[in-house]
C-alpha cells in the first residue's frame, strides 16, 4: 500500500487542496417552473398550487428568476470532499444531488448547493442578489 494512496481529493476534480466536507442528498425530483405560473403556497399544509389546478409538495424551494423544486431522499446521505463552490456545483448538477457544508452552523442558502445551483448563482449575479431564502417544505 503506497504511502499517498489515503490523500484525501476532491470527488469532483481529483484536486488534494481547500477541501470543505459536505453531505450529499439525493434528489429524486426537480421542477423548474416559471414564476407566473406559480399561484401561491397554502399556509396550512404547505402545498404549493400552480395556475393550472395542480397542487406540489416539495421539501425545497427558491426562486430566482423562475421557482426551482426538490425532493430530496434525506434518509440517504453520504458525504464527500470537495475544494470549491464551483466543484461542488458542477457535482450537484452532474450527480442530481443536493449537498448541504458540514458544520456551517445554521441552514441558510449560502450552504446549501442544489442541482440548478450554476444557473441559480447566474440569476444572482446578474440582478446583484445576495444570499437569502431557502425554504423547505
Amino acid at each position: 500500500m503506497s504511502l499517498f494512496s489515503s490523500i484525501e481529493k476532491c470527488k469532483q476534480c481529483g484536486d488534494c487542496n481547500g477541501l470543505s466536507d459536505y453531505n450529499s442528498y439525493p434528489v429524486t425530483k426537480s421542477r423548474v417552473i416559471p414564476a407566473d405560473e406559480v399561484k401561491g403556497q397554502s399556509t396550512t399544509d404547505q402545498v404549493i398550487g400552480l395556475k393550472n389546478g395542480e397542487k406540489i409538495s416539495p421539501h425545497f424551494s427558491i426562486k430566482m428568476g423562475p421557482w426551482y423544486f426538490y425532493w430530496i431522499e434525506m434518509s440517504k446521505r453520504s458525504e464527500h470532499k470537495i475544494c470549491s463552490r464551483k466543484c461542488a456545483s458542477e457535482y450537484a448538477k452532474k450527480e442530481n444531488t443536493m449537498l448541504m457544508e458540514k458544520n456551517a452552523g445554521s441552514l441558510n442558502y449560502s450552504n446549501i448547493i442544489l442541482p440548478h445551483q450554476l444557473e441559480i448563482d447566474q440569476y444572482k449575479y446578474d440582478n446583484n442578489i445576495s444570499d437569502k431564502g431557502l425554504s423547505t417544505y
